[in-house]
């Protein structure tokens, strides 16, 4: 949406998204409370404003989402020039209806939420006070209406076009080719994408997600079974593959190898969260090591996925995850037909232990990688003459030192987040009664990490070791976390963080557990909620 010079919304629309007025209550049941009221302004888009044609507003909005929305999801994915950028991301747009309606409901709802947040820059005087407030009041009833206009005429169109794909899936033969099964693989995650940033099913009924989630690994699973490894998946994709290089090494991916790397890294990291909240084995656990990347942020592996550059995330982490969901699984399972047997907790005690190690050991990797990375000395053989300077290194290259901090202090939190989560399934500690000397050390520490970051997007992302901090934080540890959700403003309600906030005020209205009560698992924790937290 433009302004003009006057503070008036320069906007052009058609007259059929005035008629479709009505739509904007239609989705208020689906985006529960953690949305925004539409403005009960009667002004319509219809009334407002002219209607030379329906192309400006997908412009505007098309590229509000590449902009801000995109980024703002996934503030890590940062391709280089090399690889394509995120063209792939409008290619999608224009060729595959049900992203293109998806992102356009997204669009819409990160613009209302915006518009509702009033401007905090440089002090201003009394006089320009006010007509700051009056001019933000005035963009909010032009706007206001339309942009639920908009959003209520896109959030029908996209659930539409989102049940003919999850309807196609059960049709589709297994012999479909990779193109075609790619394309829908990255729909089906978009589709995932939307529905957590959201806070809604898109319209096709209550747990959904969960099994969207499954047809997505099933999809996943038979083109890597099929192809055998990323690799054989991407130079299938394109011909010309083995061919497609340049000078520094790195590979040209086209529209299709683009896009399946990166609906790979989302599905994998959903896949492996999704496992520890659902408390069952990752469906596609098997295909970790060969998929994932786990060496330290600087090398460059184009055989594996980078999970970092995706989701912030390094790759070693999130693989610890999924194994301490396994030895949750394994410990569950046990308990039902060995509760108490000496010889299961000492197996128990000493896995748990393991991972823990492994934990700490990569802790003090990442420190000392991220160190030589961003050092003088790095930095200054960088800027050689065999080498651009630094500031260019992000067109480029994947190791330049702002990001590998980022993503560091990213993959710092989920490690002590994943300590934390180890300690649920060990028993350790899961109440403010029980609480280890460790257990706290683990929580103040990942609770003054989540406080030194800058971006709400980068807050966004980190929603599980948010929740897990969450269920096992003090009294005085959970005004912290509302502080810090506070942080992301209005944008707390894209995307998850005021959702996760929800589910742990409903666990914290719960009575403490009593000194002789055995503490709370994480599986115990997640039960108690009216409904399974998801994170993106």
């Amino acid at each position: 949406m433009n302004i003009d010079g006057r503070g008036v919304p320069a906007v052009k629309e058609t007259e059929q998204a005035g008629a479709n007025a009505n739509n904007s209550s239609s989705i208020q049941a689906p985006l529960s409370s953690h949305t925004v009221e539409p403005p009960s302004s009667p002004v319509s888009a219809s009334a407002a404003f002219a209607p030379p044609g329906q192309s400006y507003i997908s412009a505007d909005f098309t590229v509000m989402y590449l902009d801000y929305v995109f980024p703002f999801l996934f503030p890590h994915y940062r391709p280089t020039i090399f690889e394509g950028g995120r063209a792939w991301v409008l290619a999608t747009l224009q060729t595959q209806k049900p992203l293109y309606h998806t992102a356009m409901s997204l669009a819409s709802y990160f613009l209302a939420l915006i518009t509702q947040t009033p401007s905090k820059s440089t002090p201003q005087s009394p006089s320009e006070t006010s007509q700051t407030a009056q001019s933000h009041t005035t963009l909010q009833s032009f706007c206001g209406r339309f942009i639920w206009d908009i959003l209520g005429q896109h959030m029908e169109e996209a659930s539409r076009a989102v049940r003919a794909v999850i309807d196609s899936i059960p049709h589709a033969p297994a012999d479909t080719a990779l193109v075609p099964r790619t394309r829908l693989l990255v729909n089906i995650v978009q589709l995932q994408v939307f529905e957590t940033a959201m806070g809604t099913g898109a319209g096709t009924g209550t747990g959904t997600r969960a099994i969207h989630l499954r047809a997505a690994t099933d999809v996943f699973d038979g083109i890597v079974r099929q192809y055998d490894s990323l690799d054989h998946v991407l130079a299938s994709l394109d011909s010309s593959f083995s061919e497609a290089r340049q000078g520094t090494g790195w590979r040209i991916w086209n529209i299709d190898q683009a896009a399946f790397r990166f609906a790979a890294s989302v599905l994998l990291y959903m896949d492996i969260v999704e496992s520890t909240t659902r408390q069952g084995m990752p469906h596609l656990r098997t295909w970790y090591p060969r998929l994932i990347a786990q060496a330290d942020g600087t090398t460059k592996d184009t055989r594996r996925l980078r999970m970092e550059d995706v989701v912030g995330c390094q790759g070693w982490m999130l693989i610890l995850i999924s194994e301490i969901a396994v030895l949750a699984n394994w410990a569950y399972q046990g308990s039902e037909v060995n509760r108490g047997d000496p010889g299961r907790l000492t197996e128990l005690h000493a896995r748990s232990q393991s991972l823990s190690w492994r934990i700490h050991d990569g802790l003090q990797h990442l420190t000392r990688d991220t160190e030589s990375a961003t050092s003088p000395l790095s930095a200054s053989t960088c800027a050689s003459a065999a080498s651009p300077p630094p500031f260019l290194q992000a067109y480029y290259r994947h190791d330049s030192g702002a990001q590998l901090e980022e993503q560091a202090q990213v993959t710092r939190i989920w490690a002590y987040a994943g300590l934390l989560y180890l300690d649920t399934v060990t028993r350790q500690c899961a109440c403010d009664n029980c609480a280890s000397k460790s257990h706290k050390e683990n929580a103040t520490t990942v609770l003054a990490l989540l406080q030194q970051l800058s971006s709400p997007a980068v807050l966004r992302g980190l929603n599980w070791p948010i929740f897990v901090t969450g269920i096992m934080a003090t009294v005085e540890q959970r005004a912290a976390i509302r502080n810090i959700v506070a942080t992301a403003g209005s944008l707390q309600k894209f995307g998850g963080l005021a959702s996760t906030l929800h589910h742990l005020e409903e666990l914290w209205k719960r009575p403490p557990q009593q000194h002789n009560e055995p503490p709370r698992t994480f599986r115990e924790s997640v039960a108690l909620l009216a409904d399974s937290p998801v994170f993106m």
